[in-house]
């Protein structure tokens, strides 16, 4: 194996480090880290994927992504400072000794005890807060057909996300630990949704709107972006809960309003340490660089990301998009007018959120604030 280390600029952001680092994995490079500094990987020199060329491409994704000609600097939109001593707890080795968490596989976790409880309650707030706010809940069904996703550019933007599901293609001698499979199954129909929200724009295609829609859902969500991780911070599986919005402009910019001062509600009740900040979501390279210019300029995304104290980092744990006219061109989703309806959703990662509260808070409920505890539905 070798060891490579690329250097990486001075100003990139927590989210374009992310977007390298997934880039790095796209490419087939293995054991990848990023810290401040340098990206870190290895080079399999037995696999068809290393090659010069995917090298000079991931040095070119990163001379973009720092031309300040050709991107917007990351905004910083609110900065929530917290009056405690955030103490650097190793919580993923607290909650697994407490029983609370088992990993079964890199990016795949079970959960019990407290901190399931804790995900119970966050995903309920969340939910009912919604529904008082007028969102129908409704459940999705966790595949998405690849044809209906086809019509969008998921598949080229994140290739990376892709849990395919085929079904076997008859009786085989497949075996614990085969290393061989394509002849005992049946081409891919469907894929595990890498975001709740797609469904709901698949049941409203071809629609002309008489009214805005406002939905919430959660569910399990599935993202390929990491098998080395054993972190709660980059999961294969995790939970989703979404508000959905397609109407009018003025209807996704209220949503994401409401949902933003919710979550500095939250915030400032937790006496929580992290900021909200404009953002780009993972594309692939080649698209990078106009997606991530226009997602910024509008801020079409913003992400509240919180601080890790024993990572040293922050990990993004709610994200408020814009689409504009994105899917409803996909779908044909009209305006009563006839003129395209925008879309927008706000989505939570339950055990992101949950993770970065106890990374910041501590195990022992006795010690997180009261006001907190009471806004959750929390015993202390």
């Amino acid at each position: 194996m070798n060891k490579t280390e690329l250097p990486l600029p001075d100003l990139l952001s927590d989210s374009d480090r992310e977007v390298i680092e997934s880039a790095a994995k796209c490419y087939g490079f293995g054991s990848v880290t990023v810290d401040k500094k340098k990206l870190i990987f290895v080079a399999d020199p037995n696999s068809d994927l290393q090659t010069s060329q995917n090298l000079d491409s991931l040095k070119n994704l990163i001379a973009k992504i720092n031309d300040t000609g050709k991107r917007l600097p990351t905004e910083i939109l609110r900065t929530f400072n917290s009056t405690r001593d955030l103490v650097p707890l190793e919580i993923v080795g607290a909650l697994m000794s407490t029983g609370q968490l088992q990993v079964h596989r890199p990016g795949l976790f079970s959960f019990s005890g407290m901190f399931l409880e804790l995900m119970g309650k966050l995903n309920d707030k969340i939910c009912t807060t919604a529904i008082s706010r007028g969102a129908q809940p409704v459940e999705f069904p966790v595949l998405v057909s690849i044809d209906e996703l086809a019509k969008t550019t998921v598949f080229a933007n994140f290739p990376h996300f892709m849990n395919f599901v085929s079904t076997s293609a008859g009786p085989s001698n497949v075996t614990s630990g085969a290393t061989v499979f394509e002849p005992h199954l049946n081409p891919p129909q469907q894929i595990c949704r890498s975001a709740v929200c797609f469904h709901s724009y698949i049941n409203h295609a071809g629609q002309r709107l008489k009214t805005n829609i406002l939905e919430t859902a959660s569910g399990r969500a599935f993202r390929h972006e990491n098998e080395s991780e054993v972190g709660l911070d980059r999961m294969r599986e995790f939970t989703m809960r979404e508000i959905i919005a397609i109407g009018s402009q003025s209807h996704i910019e209220s949503v994401l309003e409401f949902w933003t001062d919710f979550i500095c509600q939250l915030m400032q009740l937790g006496n929580l340490q992290g900021r909200l900040e404009t953002a780009t979501d993972m594309f692939y390279p080649d698209q990078l660089e106009n997606l991530h210019f226009y997602q910024k300029s509008v801020r079409a995304k913003v992400e509240l990301r919180l601080d890790i104290p024993d990572l040293q980092k922050t990990i993004a744990v709610a994200s408020f998009n814009c689409h504009s006219h994105y899917f409803s061109k996909s779908y044909q989703i009209e305006l009563a007018n006839g003129e395209p309806a925008f879309t927008g959703c706000v989505a939570f990662g339950i055990e992101r959120l949950a993770y970065a509260l106890v990374a910041q808070l501590g195990l022992d409920r006795q010690k997180w604030p009261p006001a907190l505890l009471q806004f959750l539905g929390l015993q202390s």
